[in-house]
């Protein structure tokens, strides 16, 4: 109806505290010889392949290792309510998606662009398959909140560059 508003508890009243460690999303770009080619989540493409021989001076070769595979890397437990932080160390803002679950985004933080990178093109030498590295050491200044427009239940947000845009959710999937 129009004039009509919604009532109830904010989801963050809802969601209640986080039973697991926070999660750490990086948004990584492939480089090629004329720019960006991709964006890859923790240093794998979508089907879970590693980028091959990462070059941390030069960004990422654009070469899925097809040798290796790996499971699904973010699992979570039915019924667990997580935190996770889209660490984005590109130069533009992108649409982070989660399937089957709705969350509300709580906050972003600048962080220490160079640094954090530094540090993830370590963990990617050492592990390609290794997960991101902590992005706590990395914060800078003081944590903001989203936009009202970014306010109540989610299944997409804005991750912008320098940002960790930091979401929580209860993934509470019912069997049918």
């Amino acid at each position: 109806k129009p004039g009509a508003t919604l009532t109830g508890d904010p989801p963050a009243n809802r969601l209640g505290s986080a039973t697991a460690p926070a999660r750490m999303i990086t948004l990584e770009e492939v480089m090629g010889a004329k720019g960006p080619l991709a964006v890859v989540l923790n240093g794998r493409s979508f089907e879970g392949r590693p980028i091959k021989n990462p070059i941390p001076a030069a960004g990422y070769p654009f070469e899925l290792d097809p040798a290796k595979t790996v499971d699904v890397q973010e699992k979570v437990a039915n019924g667990a309510t997580e935190e996770w932080n889209f660490i984005n160390t590109t130069v533009d803002s992108h649409p982070m998606h989660m399937h089957l679950v709705q969350f509300q985004a709580l906050r972003r933080q600048n962080f220490d662009l160079v640094g954090y990178q530094a540090k993830l093109a370590a963990v990617r030498a050492a592990d390609p398959t290794a997960p991101s590295p902590d992005v706590t050491p990395f914060l800078r200044g003081k944590p903001f909140t989203p936009p009202a427009a970014e306010s109540g239940w989610k299944d997409t947000v804005q991750a912008h560059p320098g940002q960790v845009t930091t979401i929580k959710a209860t993934f509470d999937l019912k069997s049918y």
